[in-house]
């Protein structure tokens, strides 16, 4: 298996040919499109200490040439500490896709968090619960307790690790209706029975939970003074109570165990749906606004060769922009076209 390395991130609108071919995934409200572009064309390679002088670069960055046109670009994102968590974060990719394909409508959600009781008083020393394996199993029970009550309920559970070395379990509970008013402390001491719940609620305006989630287990919160390791990034974002902090980006996925089953589903979730076809049998007029798109570079060492992709994110809970009628109309005739073949 070839191994790559990130190259570069550039979020900027995208242009995929008509005839390019896709991967499209469907996860509920977000479609996201993606291409690769052929490596032939794109040999690159990394310069040495004496060409980034010889060039009168900036020492302290990487730096790659492609070897076409000769053009120069800085590798922004190359060998960063968080490219050594490369299995943790696709794991995280996804469990983005389950949220977002099951978590539709806030109203038939809860999301709470399952936290340990750490000491017995104020004067007791803490004591982390650092066993992911008593994790799964406390979680096994109170799962089995609450569907007891609540029989047609389906969930998604999330190991979150901690600094100190403890375990929070997150659980999103998807109802087939309107999600019941649980009392805290009946959740708490009849149900979870081994420390403290935590009720986060799920704003109904948000568009796409997945991204928020999976943002939220990888990042860690960031106090000023804490020491930051070479390659760190610091971002800006909202912690689950909704109030804006710092983060240190993938900074918790240094914390969990290599090769642990990271999430757990019930039977009835829904899994994304996947499809190839050409960029033109595409049809956007169902899939909304789109968000977000950007293109990637990956770079392979061995062969020194680059690959590029280019993502595209739709999401239909967002109404798209009035586009040039004549474009629509163009994309129209050859969805058409496509369909008559």
């Amino acid at each position: 298996m070839q191994k790559y390395k990130l190259l570069e991130r550039r979020v900027e609108k995208v242009f995929i040919s008509p005839n390019a071919d896709v991967n499209v995934t469907f996860a509920g409200n977000i479609t996201k499109v993606v291409t690769a572009l052929p490596t032939s064309s794109m040999k690159v390679k990394i310069l040495s200490k004496l060409e980034v002088e010889k060039y009168e670069l900036d020492p302290n960055k990487k730096w790659y040439q492609r070897l076409s046109d000769g053009e120069i670009n800085e590798c922004e994102l190359m060998e960063t500490r968080e490219d050594d968590y490369s299995g943790v974060k696709a794991t995280l990719l996804r469990l983005r896709g389950y949220i977002n394909a099951n978590v539709t409508n806030a109203h038939k959600c809860r999301w709470i968090t399952l936290t340990y009781r750490q000491r017995e008083d104020e004067k007791s020393e803490a004591v982390p619960m650092t066993d992911p394996e008593r994790l799964y199993l406390d979680f096994k029970h109170f799962i089995f307790r609450l569907r007891l009550r609540y029989p047609g309920m389906e969930y998604i559970a999330v190991a979150e690790p901690q600094q100190s070395g403890s375990w929070h379990m997150h659980v999103i509970l998807i109802f087939k209706k309107r999600a019941p008013f649980i009392p805290f402390d009946v959740l708490q001491n009849k149900y979870w029975r081994k420390g403290y719940v935590d009720i986060q609620k799920i704003d109904d305006d948000c568009d796409n939970l997945g991204a928020y989630f999976s943002a939220y287990l990888a990042n860690i919160e960031y106090e000023e003074g804490d020491e930051l390791q070479e390659g760190d990034e610091l971002v800006t974002g909202k912690d689950a109570k909704g109030r804006e902090k710092k983060f240190i980006k993938g900074g918790r996925l240094k914390f969990y165990p290599p090769k642990m089953n990271l999430y757990r589903i019930s039977r009835g979730i829904v899994k994304p749906e996947e499809a190839q076809m050409k960029y033109k049998e595409l049809d956007k007029s169902k899939l909304g606004a789109l968000t977000h798109s950007e293109i990637i570079a990956l770079y392979n060492e061995e062969t020194d060769r680059m690959i590029t992709y280019k993502y595209e994110y739709y999401n239909r809970k967002i109404k798209p922009e009035v586009e040039d009628p004549r474009l629509e109309s163009i994309r129209q005739r050859l969805r058409e076209m496509t369909k008559r073949r």
